[in-house]
């Protein structure tokens, strides 16, 4: 079932509404950053820690059946629908010195994380397709495949 959706990113966290009937809005989804489970990749913000703040976030589409090698299944079957959420440092200081992004693939049904790829370089989007989902950073493009039995990066150096 498809469902028009509001998608909602805040320092602390990230927020799904149901907005198919306007007369019902519902929150159907909300991710907490204070969370244990988040606290070593954002960072405790009770301590006073920016940590990472949220770039961009989509529901990712399922892969193609020409991305499934010949005779293979979706190891993320199970976990499906996944979010992807695409983080960057939030910290200033730790910006100059090595910026960094992080992709996270994140399960909407078993609410929990279920890949990390740390990226080189400030990336600031993402466009997802049923065959890949390519970031856009400020020195590279990064592609992987939509099908987690390919997964790996592939990266393309922007010349000026």
């Amino acid at each position: 079932m498809k469902r028009r959706v509001l998608m909602l990113a805040y320092a602390a966290g990230l927020q799904l509404w149901d907005c198919a009937d306007l007369s019902a809005i519902s929150e159907v989804f909300n991710l907490n950053f204070d969370s244990a489970e988040w606290a070593l990749m954002v960072g405790d913000r009770r301590d006073g820690n920016e940590g990472v703040r949220v770039v961009h976030a989509a529901v990712l589409l399922l892969p193609s059946s020409r991305s499934v090698p010949q005779g293979g299944k979706d190891p993320f079957a199970e976990m499906r629908p996944l979010l992807g959420i695409l983080m960057q440092s939030a910290d200033e200081d730790e910006r100059e010195h090595e910026p960094r992004s992080t992709f996270v693939l994140y399960s909407l049904r078993k609410h929990q994380v279920v890949k990390l790829l740390p990226l080189s370089g400030l990336a600031s989007t993402f466009i997802p397709n049923d065959l890949f989902v390519v970031i856009a950073s400020i020195l590279y493009f990064f592609a992987f495949s939509s099908h987690p039995a390919n997964f790996g990066i592939f990266r393309v150096r922007l010349q000026m």
